[in-house]
């Protein structure tokens, strides 16, 4: 799913998906977020499949 955002006047396009085992390495610089439980079996097959290290290579927040 993409949705379309206009900020100061630039559209800006968010892509949402539920399977990022597809991602380019391009793909994963563009990541702005990750929603996920913190189950480690919920990153297996993605090019950062520790949390840790996923979280470290960008803002990360976690809700409970």
């Amino acid at each position: 799913m993409i949705i379309e955002h206009s900020v100061e006047g630039k559209v800006i396009r968010f892509r949402f998906t539920d399977n990022p085992s597809r991602f380019s390495v391009d793909d994963w610089h563009n990541v702005v977020c990750v929603m996920a439980g913190m189950q480690s079996w919920q990153f297996r097959g993605w090019r950062y499949n520790n949390p840790s290290v996923l979280f470290s290579k960008g803002g990360g927040a976690r809700a409970a």
